[in-house]
């Protein structure tokens, strides 16, 4: 199922502002875990890519929702990832 965003739904621009209320965990996490960091600068790259997408292209051009949805397939595996690791440090 393809998953579609208007060009006024902007994706958080970093993990820190996707999840706001593990602001603490995500920074010690990030200094800690070298992969979770990269799992972190990979979202940020492809929430990047996808909001200049949406600011910039019209989305009756070509290819633009075909793009779209690779972004947001891609971006929502990086949050799925990024939660596991959140949910496995909570405890401890």
């Amino acid at each position: 199922m393809a998953l579609h965003i208007d060009r006024s739904e902007l994706y958080p621009s970093t993990v820190e502002l996707y999840l706001p209320d593990r602001q603490v965990l995500i920074t010690q996490l990030r200094q800690s875990n070298v992969v979770f960091a990269e799992i972190c600068r990979d979202y940020e790259l492809l929430a990047g890519d996808l909001n200049a997408l949406i600011r910039c292209r019209p989305s009756s051009h070509p290819g633009t929702q075909a793009e779209r949805d690779l972004l947001l397939e891609s971006l929502q595996g990086l949050v799925r990832e990024i939660e596991t690791v959140l949910e496995r440090n909570l405890g401890g």
